[in-house]
């Protein structure tokens, strides 16, 4: 996993509390889970917000499903629509997304 902190940013109205802006890319799992796996931004504490990019080159797509804490659990779809099934190998595709958080 790969993540670049792009920038800290005031936010009034939580008081002035600095958000970073994370840029994170992550390798899918070799053996795919249904509902998802789970990544923990740890340049972050707390995740406020996720804005994922939709595709990978290989035409999996990522839905953002949960967050708690720092950790984000994404969905693998196919181009189909249909969420990946149990045990594919989907280390190929690489889920990109963007968070917000302290």
């Amino acid at each position: 996993m790969t993540e670049t902190i792009l920038g800290t940013m005031r936010v009034p109205a939580v008081g002035g509390v600095g958000r970073r802006l994370v840029h994170v890319s992550e390798i899918g799992p070799e053996s795919y889970s249904a509902g998802g796996f789970e990544v923990t931004v740890t340049s972050l504490t707390k995740v406020d917000h996720v804005i994922a990019e939709a595709t990978d080159s290989t035409g999996t797509y990522l839905a953002v499903t949960s967050v708690s804490g720092n950790v984000v659990t994404i969905q693998a779809f196919s181009a189909l629509g249909t969420e990946v099934v149990d045990t594919t190998d989907i280390h190929t595709s690489t889920f990109k997304f963007f968070a917000v958080g302290r």
